[in-house]
């Protein structure tokens, strides 16, 4: 089962209020300049968002072209606004494909809410959010109870044993697919010991985030798709995305179908100006990975060169063919620090060059420069297979 990455309290006003808010703002500050210059504000404004989602998407369209992308789609979106879409073949950005590892920022996300509810902090050890579970499953690593809920999101806990993987065993390939099973994925995961000692290097391993959505639904006491749709995914407007029925296996690191469109919505949690999350970006979890770049929440993070904050991205990649079921898919979000934003979904999966090369692209486009290394900066690929 290959799938790979690239790259204190919400405040959950309802997505209508929230937009209707700003529309005011908006309406008082035109209100505030002479008619005639008021129209000549608003067109040039909305000129400029057009022409840089129009860049956007034909650095896209041109990508899916160079790279022979059969299916592909791209949202855009500034703020609370979408500036435009597109899709490739019989992908559109309004329908739900698998997103494969894009999956694990909803997760990040999701734990993010249950540390502003104070039912978890970033700090909280597995020893006491997993206390009844260890009572009945002994870990073969006693080290693993020390590991943190930090540790966990950045890829740091000392996990190496990656069930999910073919070349480490599969284990979780032969659990029933169409069943999430994060209990058992963890008493899997906990049958191996450590690797290396918790929070001293990085190994990106899909088990962090399946123990992330156990510990959801340890302690809400809720199904992990059920919590992350009502309390995270709904107050940003999105309302359809389910976890993929043939793919529920893989659940919290892997396992979401959600459209391009509403993607771009989700990832209105990464725009500090929107006051979504009240714990400052400089307060998320982060583990170095040297050359300026993060390993974050669900996501990977560096300062931006062309403003003030932080440009985010993620890829997901997932194919899987035993003779019988033939499944690939993939996806690429950035989150720009001039608020511009995009995801893209694609099908089937595409390479590692192709993703940086949609990353630069579509960087190069929303700032209109030519020749520019994008987000991910081109660095060594940091994430397996």
């Amino acid at each position: 089962m290959s799938d790979s990455t690239c790259r204190p309290e919400i405040r959950r006003s309802a997505p209508r209020v929230r937009i209707l808010r700003l529309a005011v703002a908006g309406l008082a500050l035109l209100l505030a300049i002479e008619p005639a210059a008021a129209a000549s504000f608003a067109n040039g404004m909305m000129a400029a968002r057009t022409a840089q989602s129009q860049r956007m998407i034909v650095a896209f369209q041109s990508w899916a072209a160079r790279w022979g992308v059969p299916n592909a789609s791209i949202s855009v979106m500034k703020g609370t606004n979408l500036l435009g879409t597109a899709g490739v073949g019989s992908y559109t950005a309004g329908a739900i494909e698998p997103v494969a590892s894009e999956s694990k920022a909803i997760t990040a996300m999701c734990i993010t809410q249950l540390v502003e509810d104070k039912k978890l902090t970033y700090a909280t050890t597995l020893k006491t959010v997993l206390a009844d579970y260890f009572k009945k499953h002994k870990p073969a690593d006693p080290t693993v109870k020390t590991i943190t809920v930090a540790q966990l999101l950045t890829h740091s806990s000392g996990i190496t044993y990656d069930p999910s993987q073919g070349n480490q065993g599969g284990l979780i390939e032969q659990l029933p697919h169409n069943q999430t099973d994060l209990g058992q994925q963890a008493q899997i995961t906990f049958s191996q010991p450590l690797g290396t000692a918790p929070g001293t290097s990085y190994d990106y391993n899909n088990m962090n985030y399946a123990l992330l959505g156990f510990i959801i639904e340890t302690v809400t006491g809720k199904a992990y798709e059920n919590y992350c749709n009502t309390n995270v995914l709904k107050p940003v407007g999105v309302t359809d995305a389910k976890l993929d029925p043939n793919w529920r296996i893989l659940a919290s690191f892997g396992g979401w179908k959600i459209s391009a469109q509403d993607y771009t919505r989700f990832l209105e949690y990464f725009l500090p100006k929107l006051n979504l999350v009240s714990i400052p970006v400089k307060n998320w979890p982060k583990f170095d990975l040297g050359g300026g770049a993060y390993y974050s929440l669900g996501t990977l993070m560096r300062a931006s060169s062309q403003s003030k904050g932080n440009n985010f991205w993620h890829d997901g990649s997932f194919s899987w063919n035993d003779g019988t079921t033939n499944a690939s898919f993939g996806a690429y979000f950035g989150v720009l620090a001039q608020d511009v934003r995009y995801m893209v979904e694609v099908g089937p999966t595409v390479s590692d060059d192709a993703f940086g090369d949609l990353d630069s692209s579509l960087y190069n486009a929303a700032y209109n420069i030519t020749n520019a290394r994008g987000p991910a900066q081109k660095q060594k690929r940091l994430l397996p297979h």
